[in-house]
């Protein structure tokens, strides 16, 4: 009798009160040689822009962006997503999947709230014109996003004031090549970015400028890696930078 009201408790527990399912990470495809914007969910109904991408995912999504020229300027809003490119690892993916923000602000924007599950990797930045952080910007001084930044080329891109490569990025920034961007002031690579910053390919002017951490070019690779906390960095001066 007992099992019999035990088995009939359980069957009205799970009537009334169904488990909920958890809710499943979506991909979302981008592909700007597509014929038109569809909804994302596969490369035959792939946006064409990569902001639609970001605006239809959620925290713990991942977009995913075909090769060829994007003319963006793409912003994260908080969002902790993966975007990337179909095959970061592949060089030659990676130079041929640009954005590039045509001088009208910087080429990526995180509001600071991002975590460092939030992924960015692959892709060519080129082309962004800023008052702080020309191709990323990871927020403002007071507010630094944690997301993460790897495999990438971020290159020719400019900050009147600060970072012209990255700026305000306290997350992990590893295995990008960051050449030839210029800055106003301090950071031609990178400026305020905290976190941990190895494997990279910084090449900055060898003009009087600043590199990460606010370190002048007068400093070695070793005396910045141990100020700034930086792993087997290799940083190297460019006369025409």
């Amino acid at each position: 009798m007992k099992s019999l009201v035990f088995t009939a408790g359980l069957l009205c527990s799970l009537f009334f009160f169904p488990v909920s399912s958890p809710i499943l990470a979506a991909t979302r495809y981008v592909d700007g040689s597509a014929s038109g914007s569809g909804d994302g969910t596969s490369w035959n109904t792939a946006f064409r822009t990569i902001q639609e991408g970001i605006a239809a995912a959620s925290d713990g999504d991942t977009v995913i962006v075909a090769q060829g020229l994007y003319v963006e300027n793409i912003r994260f809003h908080g969002k902790n997503i993966l975007l990337t490119s179909t095959d970061p690892l592949d060089a030659s993916v990676v130079s041929g999947t640009i954005i590039d923000g045509n001088q009208a602000g910087s080429v990526v924007t995180f509001s600071g709230a991002e975590t460092e599950t939030c992924v960015f990797s692959g892709f060519t930045v080129r082309n962004g014109s800023a008052e702080r952080g020309g191709g990323i910007c990871g927020g403002t001084h007071e507010k630094r996003c944690l997301a993460s930044v790897f495999d990438n080329v971020i290159s020719h891109n400019s900050a009147s004031v600060w970072g012209g490569g990255i700026a305000y990025c306290d997350g992990m920034i590893q295995s990008n090549v960051i050449a030839y961007n210029s800055v106003g002031d301090g950071g031609a690579g990178l400026y305020y970015c905290g976190g941990t910053i190895k494997n990279n390919v910084i090449v900055v002017s060898a003009r009087p400028t600043h590199v990460p951490c606010e370190n002048d070019v007068s400093h070695t690779p070793r005396q910045i890696e141990r100020m700034c906390g930086m792993e087997t960095e290799r940083i190297e001066e460019d006369e025409n930078a």
